[in-house]
C-alpha cells in the first residue's frame, strides 16, 4: 500500500510539473517577440556596373502589411546611392548598379518605413566596371 501511494503521490507531481511547464511555454510563446529583419542578398560580389542584382530579406514579428525602405550604402561615405520600398514578410527587391566609385565597397540596408531602428544589413558587396553592359567608364 505504501508503493502504491508513493507511486500514485510521484504520478500526480509529475503531471502537476508538466501542466505548470506547458503553462510556462505557453505564455513565453503568446508574448510578443523581438522585430527582427534579416538581409540575405546580394552576395558580397563582385558586381558589374550596370548589371541588376537584388536585395532580399525576411522579417520576424513584423506585419507583412508594414512597408519597408530598401537603400545601397557606400561603406566609405555613408551615402545612400540607391532607394526603393517593399513589404515586409519575405521580400525581394531589384537594382541596377550604378556608375558608382569601383573603389569603394557598397552594403543593403532594409528597415521599416515608420521605425528607422528596426533595421537588417546585408553583406558588403564590390563592384566592377565592364563594356558587357555599356560604355560606363
Amino acid at each position: 500500500m505504501k508503493n502504491f501511494l508513493a507511486l500514485l503521490f510521484i504520478t500526480i507531481a509529475l503531471i502537476a510539473s508538466f501542466t505548470v511547464a506547458h503553462d510556462d511555454y505557453k505564455e513565453d510563446y503568446e508574448k510578443p517577440k523581438h522585430q527582427e529583419i534579416h538581409v540575405t542578398s546580394p552576395g558580397s560580389g563582385p558586381w558589374a556596373i550596370g548589371s541588376t542584382q537584388s536585395v532580399s530579406w525576411w522579417s520576424l514579428s513584423i506585419s507583412t502589411e508594414s512597408l519597408v525602405i530598401i537603400e545601397i550604402i557606400c561603406k566609405g561615405s555613408g551615402k545612400v546611392v540607391y532607394s526603393g520600398e517593399g513589404s515586409c514578410g519575405t521580400g525581394n527587391h531589384d537594382f541596377v548598379v550604378g556608375k558608382w566609385d569601383t573603389e569603394d565597397k557598397y552594403f543593403p540596408v532594409v528597415y521599416l518605413k515608420d521605425d528607422k531602428t528596426c533595421k537588417g544589413e546585408g553583406s558588403i558587396f564590390t563592384i566592377f566596371k565592364t563594356d558587357e553592359y555599356g560604355s560606363y567608364y
